[in-house]
């Protein structure tokens, strides 16, 4: 586990990766830099929005006026919202004595130009961008085919996913940490319950991004590393990201229809409001006679009946209306545990108290605020008739402070993610053990292996694929090593190539099934000619034939009784064929050595008397008297 922790570490933090997790970072700090700076505005605002409402009061000559301008309520955010603070802009509630209710954005003056992108705030960075990332490191987990059935292992799959996945998880946690200390360096004060919230939501956040880590491997192996699995890849992730909660959003706001609109609400209170008004009319008609002192007691009578009757009647018509939208909110939030894209942007809003319930809250604070304004309207219009105007609002009621919360269901929705990643990590092992152990697509060809000797050199001739890989397959299956041309760019190009063999060097070590000497590995380099220059050099900019040298150094050293080579000198160098053949003749004494190509040259025969070979026929060479170049 060491060793392949080391070694994940030097992967993931290669120097292209650092750029980008220190992008990343960059970008983090930046979003809660300026999450803070608008937060700080909006305090701002709220002192003047307080000043402005206070200085009105003094403009009002009677109760009359006060009543029909009323004031103004204004919703302050939690400081969460320095992580979401897309949906900041000043909402406002207007309280009199009208029958409808108004709560409104702020939106004039600098106020229009407020546009924060398509990632604008800390959680959709996390949303977008950290999901993408993690995609990404999930696709690049194994380099390749190639490099899996190299390694073939349980323990090398289980240790690498294991260690990036810390690795990663590791990483972007201590960004959610240090944006979260940002901003209390930033002058924003945190409340326990808030610190609590917020780090409940990071806890989303990392199984959110560890969907698509696995999501990543599991693609990668299931569609075996073709070039189309990077295209469905990240179109999956584009439809989860992206096409999904914008088709649900639609479907969600046609649901919302079924509502009844605010101007029908609005139509009915009126009406209720307006039948009153035309008794009451006809009422004072018939008190024209009457004294002054009495029709101001019948008057007061008369408004007491409309608090009494018309005021709860308009109130039922509103609470109906949020009974219906509260119905369709709960169904939502049930629905959203269901897609994790989904319940993330839910989680997000609500936990800065900004979102569906933080607004119900609101506009039932608006509601309560409005009736004891009534109240307080008609006492001191009809009781206190030649006072001056004092105000309603009393130790800043009309700042509502919204407060963070998650929404009741949380941890169902955390249940309902992490059980996709089980439910997606099982195809995904299962899918990597079967890519790493699966053999040559063909059957196995039996070999009288008994019938061969220690010491010699067999040519088997196939111009057939399928013949070759059924010979390997078989021997493979008696346990010998099997050396085919590797592919420099599918073992950790990135690496140096060092590195890369002690990595491999340890791995076969652990394993129990292998019999392997790594003292050898360092006498087959040097027999191969690779120089310790060539070692401190990263894999992708050696010249093939080096790494193919180290690769052949490392398979050489499994103690073995037979080598089979899969056309491994293929259109390699002289050089190169010589110091195989080297190689090859310290380890004949101890070995059968079985070479499978589709051509062999007799270098002591002239190229116009060469022979043609037969398929499927074994023979015995001296690899100094031929080229299997």
């Amino acid at each position: 586990m060491r060793t392949t922790f080391l070694l994940e570490i030097k992967r993931v933090l290669s120097l292209k990766n650092i750029s980008v997790f220190l992008l990343f970072f960059g970008l983090s700090l930046y979003f809660v830099y300026f999450g803070c700076a608008k937060y700080r505005e909006f305090l701002i605002e709220k002192q003047n929005f307080l000043k402005y409402e206070n200085l009105k009061i003094s403009h009002y000559l009677n109760y009359e006026q006060y009543g029909f301008s009323g004031f103004r309520v204004l919703l302050q955010p939690s400081p969460l919202i320095v992580f979401c603070h897309s949906s900041i802009l000043s909402i406002e509630g207007n309280i009199n004595t009208k029958s409808i209710i108004n709560i409104s954005s702020v939106y004039k003056g600098q106020k229009i130009f407020t546009n924060n992108g398509l990632v604008g705030d800390f959680s959709t960075l996390f949303l977008v961008l950290g999901s993408l990332l993690m995609l990404h490191f999930g696709l690049n987990t194994f380099v390749s085919i190639e490099s899996l059935q190299f390694h073939k292992t349980r323990s090398y799959i289980f240790n690498t996913l294991c260690c990036r996945f810390t690795i990663l998880i590791f990483y972007f946690y201590s960004v959610t940490v240090a944006a979260y200390f940002f901003a209390r360096v930033l002058g924003v004060s945190f409340s326990k319950t808030d610190t609590a919230i917020f780090f409940k939501y990071s806890l989303y956040v990392m199984l959110f991004i560890t969907l698509f880590y696995i999501l990543g491997t599991g693609m990668a192996a299931l569609l075996r590393y073709k070039k189309i699995f990077f295209i469905s890849a990240y179109l999956t992730w584009f439809i989860i990201i992206f096409v999904v909660p914008i088709i649900y959003n639609m479907a969600l706001e046609k649901r919302a229809k079924t509502i009844q609109s605010n101007e029908i609400v609005n139509i009915k209170k009126l009406n209720n409001s307006k039948r009153f008004e035309e008794r009451g009319e006809a009422y004072f008609k018939r008190l024209q006679e009457k004294k002054v002192k009495e029709i101001r007691t019948l008057a007061r009578q008369f408004v007491e009946e409309y608090i009494q009757n018309i005021l709860p009647l308009n109130k039922s018509i509103e609470d109906n209306l949020n009974k219906q939208v509260n119905e369709l909110i709960t169904r939502h939030e049930k629905q959203s545990t269901l897609f994790p894209s989904l319940f993330y942007s839910f989680l997000s809003k609500e936990f800065t108290g900004m979102g569906y319930y933080g607004y119900q809250a609101f506009l039932s604070y608006i509601i309560e605020l409005k009736d004891n304004f009534f109240k307080y309207y008609f006492d001191k219009r009809y009781n206190h008739i030649d006072q001056s105007v004092e105000s309603f609002v009393k130790n800043n009621e009309n700042i509502f402070q919204s407060q963070a919360a998650l929404p009741d269901n949380h941890w169902q929705g955390m249940g309902i993610t992490l059980l996709y990643c089980l439910l997606l990590l099982g195809p995904t092992l299962l899918g990597l053990l079967r890519t790493a152990k699966q053999p040559k697509n063909s059957e196995p060809i039996k070999l009288d292996i008994h019938q061969l000797e220690m010491g010699k050199t067999y040519f088997y001739h196939s111009r057939d694929p399928k013949q070759k890989n059924g010979i390997i397959n078989y021997l493979e299956s008696k346990r010998a090593v099997i050396i085919d041309k590797p592919d420099p760019s599918r073992h950790d190009p990135g690496t140096s190539l060092n590195s890369w063999l002690q990595f491999e060097i340890r791995l076969y070590q652990q394993n129990k099934h292998t019999n392997f000497h790594d003292f050898q590995v360092r006498e087959n380099l040097q027999t191969l000619g690779v120089t310790r220059q060539q070692l401190n050099q990263k894999i992708k900019a050696l010249d093939n034939e080096v790494f193919y040298s180290a690769y052949l150094a490392l398979k050489l050293a499994q103690n073995a009784n037979i080598y089979v080579f899969d056309d491994f000198l293929y259109r390699v160098s002289k050089e190169f064929e010589q110091a195989f053949k080297n190689a090859i003749d310290k380890l004949k004494p101890h070995a059968i050595i079985i070479y499978l190509g589709s051509h062999l040259f007799d270098v002591t025969v002239k190229e116009s008397h060469q022979q043609p070979m037969e398929d499927l026929r074994l023979v015995t060479v001296d690899l100094n008297a031929i080229s299997l170049r």
